[in-house]
């Protein structure tokens, strides 16, 4: 099944009822255990070389991805490319002829559509191995640093995943998730990014049950980021807004990099849940300045983001329609936020 979106030509792509497109998404990284991580850029990703930079990352460490290395659009995806780890670009091509695929039914729905001034280049892919515990996916998007989507603007160029395992290969997975994390973030384009629990995310953006939301709280990157969660990474804008001694003198783990900040707010992922572990993240955003984070107890409070130049946005529901999987018969979204 496939969602268009016809007020900006975005394409989300669902398999099983999962929703892959995006780790905004309300069922991706839905197991409280899973180890999760983001890295967002102001860059096209086909066009920098931040791919190449995953490619490489990958292939030199000790987990199935040096050897095996594959490219799908989803999870139950039998179209899959293989890449060679150690022929230089070739992650890249297979991101691009993968995620610009669409199937036959997207395409005879564009094609009954008024062509949309919003035509442009963007696609979602999984990056995967043999070991089906651990997914990296990749977003990418002409649109630069952000897009938007329901009045909000998200993130536009990302590469995120998890991990369900202790271990990746032979590294434990936070050290996977870290070595990943910190050589991407080392991209010039790199703008903010973060690793944590599934548990950790759940208590700190998504909605309570029984409220009736879904989806995921505080990504309006126009407004403030998300939070603050175990691994913390700030690239040069958000180093320059919250103050590079400011986050070089914070009490937490701190790292300061050529291109960004790293900050590790306590030991372990588990930690967030501990008593310690609260106090510690109360700590570290009261020193960074609370309102450069969503907060989900007072989502209303004025809070700050980099002047990235982008205008604001209308609250309101995309116009989507529901393309069944026989390909003929659609149910119109209903209008109304709250439904």
């Amino acid at each position: 099944m496939e969602l268009l979106d016809r007020s900006t030509g975005t394409l989300a792509r669902l398999s099983g009822g999962v929703p892959l497109t995006h780790r905004d998404c309300p069922t991706i990284a839905d197991s409280m255990v899973e180890l999760g991580f983001e890295l967002n850029f102001a860059a096209d990703l086909v066009t920098s070389d931040v791919i190449d930079r995953l490619q490489a990352t990958l292939a030199a460490l000790d987990t199935p991805f040096r050897h095996d290395m594959r490219v799908q659009g989803h999870e139950n995806d039998r179209n899959v490319l293989q890449v060679e780890p150690d022929q230089h670009g070739a992650l890249r091509a297979a991101i691009v002829k993968r995620g610009l695929a669409r199937s036959g039914t997207y395409r005879e729905l564009e094609a009954s559509l008024p062509p949309s001034p919003y035509r442009r280049r963007f696609g979602f892919v999984e990056v995967r191995s043999k070991t089906p515990s651990t997914s990296v996916h990749v977003s990418f998007d002409e649109y630069v640093p952000a897009m938007p989507i329901s009045g909000k603007w998200l993130f536009s160029n990302s590469i995120d995943g998890w991990t369900s395992k202790d271990e990746v290969g032979n590294l434990p997975r936070q050290d996977f998730v870290r070595r990943l994390c910190g050589a991407l973030a080392s991209a010039p384009s790199f703008l903010w990014g973060a690793a944590r629990l599934g548990s950790e995310f759940e208590a700190r953006n998504r909605p309570n049950e029984g409220t009736g939301g879904s989806g995921v709280l505080g990504r309006d990157m126009s407004r403030a980021l998300p939070g603050v969660y175990w691994m913390n990474y700030f690239g040069g804008p958000y180093v320059d807004l919250i103050g590079r001694d400011v986050l070089a003198g914070c009490s937490a783990d701190v790292a300061v990099r050529d291109t960004h900040i790293e900050v590790r707010a306590y030991p372990r992922p588990e930690d967030w849940s501990t008593d310690r572990g609260r106090q510690q993240h109360a700590t570290l955003v009261a020193e960074l300045g609370q309102h450069h984070f969503f907060d989900r107890s007072d989502p209303d409070r004025p809070t700050v983001a980099p002047a990235f130049g982008l205008p604001e946005l209308a609250d309101s529901r995309p116009h989507l329609d529901v393309i069944t999987s026989d390909g003929i018969n659609f149910t119109p979204l209903p209008e109304d936020p709250s439904v």
